[in-house]
């Protein structure tokens, strides 16, 4: 969107997820806290640290922290409020497909 920064600007590493120190860097370079952080690209849920990075983004100041999903870890409530502990406020659920085989076969 235009005129918002979202972690999945943020250049990652070789690695295969978003680093601590990489995040760190990015979000010092947006004077405005009150710009979203979007969580997205891939599925995050898949990071194990992501309850960190989404602490990390509020202890920078950002407010609005939201997360893009399959929705797939969603169903386990304490992993659920561990994002919201650390300060996520939003959670978008993306669907692909028309039919629960389509979305399936499309997120696995």
């Amino acid at each position: 969107m235009e005129g918002e920064h979202s972690a999945a600007d943020i250049p990652r590493s070789q690695d295969r997820f978003l680093s601590s120190r990489s995040l760190k860097a990015q979000l010092s370079q947006i004077p405005d806290k009150s710009i979203p952080i979007l969580f997205t690209s891939g599925e995050p849920t898949i990071n194990p640290a992501l309850a960190e990075l989404v602490a990390q983004t509020a202890a920078s100041g950002f407010k609005k922290i939201c997360l893009q999903t399959n929705g797939r870890m969603l169903c386990y409530p304490g992993y659920v409020l561990r994002l919201l502990k650390a300060g996520l406020r939003e959670f978008t659920i993306a669907l692909h497909g028309s039919s629960r085989s389509m979305h399936e076969g499309m997120t696995r």
